[in-house]
């Protein structure tokens, strides 16, 4: 099975928290990608919770063990749609957009994501 990754998960497994160790665990032995943007997502708010030193780590640990999938104009199409008929953020629409084009699970906790289609939503 192949996972994306959203920010809140990341900030979860990089707090500790309980919530964390349950991501960690559904990651185990999975294929794990992430989108652009909740690599530029978790990059600013670790700089603001941790500092760059901090952030920058966290920033090469995501790249060691996600793939990393970019924006391209279907994506950009798509996320307009989600967003559009989902009343979802900017930066949710995109990573949704990007998981389903790429035929992926999302593994997330973030409320606005609960009961969307291809979500795992852990709480």
């Amino acid at each position: 099975m192949s996972i994306l990754l959203d920010s809140f998960a990341f900030m979860e497994i990089f707090k500790g928290s309980a919530l964390g160790k349950k991501f960690l665990g559904i990651m185990h032995g999975k294929r794990l990608f992430t989108a652009i943007t909740c690599l530029f997502e978790v990059y600013y708010r670790t700089i603001d919770l941790y500092g760059f030193e901090k952030a920058d780590e966290y920033f090469k640990y995501i790249e060691q063990n996600c793939k990393v999938v970019n924006l391209d104009n279907e994506t950009v199409r798509e996320a307009g749609e989600l967003k559009a008929k989902e009343k979802l953020h900017a930066l949710d629409a995109l990573m949704l957009a990007c998981a389903r084009l790429n035929s992926l699970a999302v593994l997330s906790g973030d409320a606005h994501l609960k009961g969307k289609k291809n979500v795992i939503y852990l709480e």
